[in-house]
């Protein structure tokens, strides 16, 4: 089966795990373990603030970050 791109990232592409939209290559992106977020969506579920790459954070089992 030959996929137009498009289709291609829809069913294969990596998703943000805040927002699930399909992450573009050249969208600027943290990990926490396996899970990517897009920079805006690495925030804080409760809070909203937005969490820096030195900052402790806890990552419940659904994906979800949780400040300090």
């Amino acid at each position: 089966m030959v996929l137009c791109r498009d289709d291609y990232l829809a069913k294969y592409g990596k998703r943000c795990e805040r927002c699930a939209i399909i992450l573009c290559d050249d969208d600027i992106v943290m990990r926490a373990n396996d899970a990517i977020f897009h920079l805006e969506c690495f925030t804080c579920y409760v809070c909203s603030i937005p969490l820096q790459p030195s900052e402790l954070f806890i990552m419940g089992c659904n994906g979800t970050l949780y400040c300090n």
